[in-house]
């Protein structure tokens, strides 16, 4: 899928590929990453974020914490993300690549331009 959007992109001057959804972030925080690796791969790649790795250093920090098994019986050590830092400056990235809407009443409609 990325090498279909990025086709795309190219032959748009980085335009021409939407996400629809109403949950981008649904289960993680990569979620995100997920999203803006994307739509707006150009702008990730010039801020050497194109990698996870990478990403993941400038917005949160990695925790190792055990846990217990699934079964009950033992521990596991996990990695997790566990703090996050600046969120402005993504909060700010990703909104250069998505529209967000927030209803507040129902009789309000979607911008149509």
């Amino acid at each position: 899928m990325m090498a279909k959007i990025r086709y795309v992109q190219r032959h748009n001057d980085g335009r021409g590929a939407v996400f629809a959804t109403g949950t981008p972030i649904t289960n993680s925080v990569s979620d995100l990453y997920t999203m803006q690796r994307y739509l707006g791969f150009d702008r990730m790649d010039r801020l050497n974020l194109a990698e996870f790795d990478n990403w993941v250093k400038m917005f949160s920090e990695v925790t190792e914490e055990f846990e217990v098994e699934a079964n009950g019986v033992g521990y596991r050590l996990r990695k997790r993300l566990s703090r996050y830092y600046n969120l402005p400056e993504l909060s700010l990235m990703f909104s250069e690549i998505a529209d967000m809407y927030f209803p507040v009443s129902d009789d309000r409609k979607l911008p149509t331009d």
